[in-house]
């Protein structure tokens, strides 16, 4: 049975489970995005109890680290499908199975660790140099799910071109990230990146650089210092201390190269789901053996070249496709599932 719209009913609903974290969000984005259906956003808010671990957090129901505002938008109609991501949503997404009589499929983005059972999810999604075991719900993937495509993008930039117009090639947009719970993100890291994309734009070429809500104020600093004595055209945003919106993804729809520090794997994925050039900044001093691990693949496999590689930009490179994969998994679920419903 192929899946197609017609074979869909009507009625058919998804839920995407959408919380505080950016990062989350922007996964749940790129697979509704892919999957192509109907879908209700349910905003979740936390309490002070979510700081407790998912363990205790189920036997005291599972509800009890979310808002009652964030309560009262669970109800009937219940779902066919629910899409969460990360361990706060988690609880939230198989509550929501269980009260509907196993009804909804429960897809869960990222592998939510210690809990009591994840066997009765339809779909854990898991990329592949986390650690995990493989079981029949599981789908390993190469990076982290996002919505950034060379369509997307293209879109973006003609929304923008009037705005940006300025912007001189070669265009190299600066991702920096900050500190994880090992590691940090200093500023003499954060200065070769900058170097290098002087290097490779030389007096001509537009620099964009974004922060991260993970850099240290005192990194910000440094960088801003840098910034202003640089003559080419530039732009840069910190995101952890403007309330304006950030041009994160405008900056990337406008690059023809991207250097991005090896902290994130979901930053890094979102730079390689295009075929822009990008450039990974590794370092044993900023990075996890699991990220270490996850570049090492992403080099050897042509999505990404080492920082310090010769690139011309307008090479491109392989395009991760994290998110149409999932997407694609998930509709293999659904036709089980309308199949499951015809025979009864």
């Amino acid at each position: 049975m192929y899946l197609s719209k017609k074979n869909i009913p009507s009625n058919y609903t998804v839920w995407a489970l959408k919380d505080e974290r950016a990062g989350n969000n922007s996964q749940i984005d790129g697979v509704l995005k892919e999957l192509s259906l109907p879908y209700k956003i349910i905003s979740i808010k936390y309490n002070i109890f979510v700081i407790l671990p998912n363990l205790l957090l189920a036997l005291m129901g599972g509800q009890i680290h979310i808002t009652s505002k964030s309560k009262h938008k669970i109800h009937k109609p219940w779902p066919n499908i629910v899409i969460a991501c990360g361990r706060r949503s988690y609880l939230i997404a198989k509550k929501i199975k269980k009260i509907s009589n196993d009804n909804a499929l429960h897809i869960q983005l990222m592998n939510p660790r210690f809990n009591w059972s994840n066997t009765n999810i339809d779909l854990i999604t898991i990329p592949m140099h986390d650690n995990y075991k493989n079981r029949i719900n599981t789908l390993v993937t190469i990076g982290s799910a996002n919505k950034f495509s060379n369509k997307y993008l293209k879109e973006l930039r003609q929304k923008n071109i009037a705005h940006y117009k300025q912007l001189t090639h070669p265009i190299i947009f600066c991702i920096i990230g900050g500190n994880t719970n090992n590691h940090k993100l200093t500023f003499d890291m954060a200065n070769k990146v900058l170097n290098k994309a002087l290097e490779i734009t030389g007096k001509k070429g537009t620099i964009l650089i974004t922060t991260s809500r993970r850099t240290e104020k005192n990194v910000i600093n440094k960088i801003d210092v840098v910034y202003n004595t640089i003559n080419n055209n530039k732009l840069i945003f910190h995101p952890s201390i403007s309330n304006n919106k950030n041009p994160y993804e405008i900056f990337m729809s406008f690059a023809d190269e991207i250097i991005v520090t090896g902290d994130s794997i979901s930053m890094i994925s979102e730079a390689c789901s295009t075929q822009i050039p990008v450039r990974i900044f590794s370092s044993i001093n900023l990075c996890s053996e699991k990220h270490l691990s996850f570049h090492d693949y992403l080099i050897k496999n042509n999505y990404a070249v080492s920082f310090d590689d010769v690139l011309i930009t307008t090479n491109k490179r392989r395009e991760l496709n994290t998110s149409k994969k999932i997407a694609a998994k998930i509709k293999e679920l659904i036709t089980i599932q309308t199949k499951k419903k015809e025979v009864k």
